[in-house]
């Protein structure tokens, strides 16, 4: 045993045999030896005896990949809970202080038998890749299968009210459209779906595989025909006409189930895909650049993030950590904290014959300097009096709140860029109140004639003011 000391900071360490343990704390230390001198499981010994392809090999519990627990709202972390895992795996690793790449390969199994299907099935590289505008600062991806394989795999997971939600939707969509779910959605959708985001619009674009273009213009003709699902005045901008959907409950209660709460959206269909969004101007930006073959694949920056990537993917995650936090680094596990040191990654995740491939690239910039906030600058439609104060609602969504000209109240999402504002009767002031969580629950505003205003987060009156 040894201890080396540098400054205020010791590190104590051990050889036992051809291992070298190694510990900042000399209690944990003393408690690792007996471990190490134990005789190791075979599959252990396997593991670690493999020839590491990059500089170091860790073992780690295998729950440090997941969610905190099966409450997870992501539904892809939701997914990963599900499958039958080992207790460890091995991940070898390559790290300098710009960039970080990992690897691992486990076996995988589930009881959903579904699920077991997309598990032996050989991963594909999703085609979408080569349609994402340069501008793409995240995105997720889905390429395990289509809606129909998707759907009985990923109902069971998600849980009783996702459940509830496609049987109410298909009985619904019976009723009033004459067709069920089926000849509605996956007679002409294809085996990738997902969502991404721009780097200078904070509302994100779905969007989904089209695999009969004639089939969906038949279907959207019908439907709309029926008036039960409405198509809303268009908006063309630099050319390109786009319309709106106004989407009936049942199918908001579906697209809610799975994370998309857009329930009047503008839509394209573009290149093969089917795009939905709260912001037109996004649908046109991210149009205008593919065509214009100003793709992400063609960046610096996405050469260097997603460095030793394999194409082939069932699922795919590009994040920026001023975006977006994959379910992955949400936990509280050494790796987790790790791994946030680095601001920008790709990771994907494949199968092939019951294994499960995961490879992540990280970089601590990702070569793009400094950026705008997404939501930010905006411009106030009044002059802005007085400061600024800030919030966070029920639903974890930041809110900025200011008086214009001194009588005008307005609310502002970052999130979704959008704005809300309430006359005073004269001039006034306002104060937010909070929950014991932390979490706005009013606003509080009053002018100098005395009347007093109790608004909801988003500025709507409550009853009696």
């Amino acid at each position: 045993r040894f201890s080396y000391k540098a400054g205020e900071t010791i590190v104590y360490a051990a050889a036992r045999k051809n291992l070298l343990i190694v510990s900042g704390d000399e209690a944990l230390l003393e408690r690792a030896i007996p471990l190490a001198e134990e005789s190791r499981d075979a599959e252990t010994a396997e593991i670690l005896a493999r020839r590491a392809p990059k500089d170091v090999r860790i073992l780690l519990r295998t729950q440090e990949l997941l969610p905190n627990s099966e409450k997870s709202d992501d539904p892809l972390g939701r997914f990963l809970n599900s499958l039958s895992l080992p207790g460890f795996a091995a991940a070898d690793l390559s790290a300098t202080n710009a960039a970080v790449r990992l690897s691992m390969e486990i076996p995988v199994s589930s009881e959903v038998p579904a699920l077991k299907a997309i598990l032996s099935a050989r991963s594909k590289p999703p085609a979408v890749l080569s349609a994402l505008p340069a501008s793409t600062q995240y995105f997720s991806v889905l390429s395990a299968g289509d809606l129909r394989a998707l759907a009985d795999a990923a109902l069971p997971i998600l849980g009783p009210s996702a459940q509830q939600a496609w049987s109410r939707a298909d009985s619904a969509s019976k009723v009033a459209l004459g067709m069920n779910l089926e000849q509605l959605l996956l007679s002409w959708t294809g085996d990738e779906l997902g969502v991404y985001g721009l780097s200078d619009h904070p509302e994100p674009i779905f969007f989904v595989k089209v695999k009969d273009e004639s089939r969906r213009r038949k279907v959207f003709q019908d439907v709309l025909e029926t008036g039960t699902l409405g198509e809303d005045d268009a908006v063309v901008l630099d050319g390109i006409r786009v319309p709106r959907i106004v989407f009936p409950w049942y199918i908001r209660a579906l697209l809610s189930a799975v994370g998309a709460d857009i329930p009047q959206p503008y839509y394209l269909a573009e290149d093969g895909y089917f795009l939905l969004s709260a912001s037109a101007e996004a649908l046109v930006a991210a149009t205008r650049d593919s065509r214009a073959g100003k793709v992400l694949p063609r960046t610096d920056s996405w050469r260097t993030v997603s460095a030793g990537i394999p194409s082939d993917s069932a699922a795919m995650i590009y994040y920026s950590l001023n975006r977006s936090v994959p379910f992955f680094l949400r936990g509280e596990g050494p790796l987790a904290a790790f791994l946030k040191q680095y601001a920008e990654g790709t990771a994907s995740i494949r199968f092939d014959e019951g294994r499960m491939r995961l490879a992540l690239s990280a970089v601590s910039s990702g070569g793009r300097g400094t950026q705008e906030i997404p939501g930010f600058p905006f411009k106030a439609d009044k002059r802005p009096s007085g400061g600024i104060q800030a919030g966070r609602g029920t639903d974890r969504k930041v809110r900025l709140y200011w008086l214009e000209e001194g009588k005008t109240l307005t609310v502002y999402l970052p999130a979704s860029g959008a704005r809300k504002s309430v006359d005073l009767d004269d001039s006034g002031y306002f104060v937010l109140e909070t929950r014991e969580d932390g979490a706005l629950s009013a606003v509080w505003a009053a002018s100098r004639r005395g009347s007093i205003w109790r608004l909801d987060p988003d500025l709507a009156a409550d009853e009696g003011f």
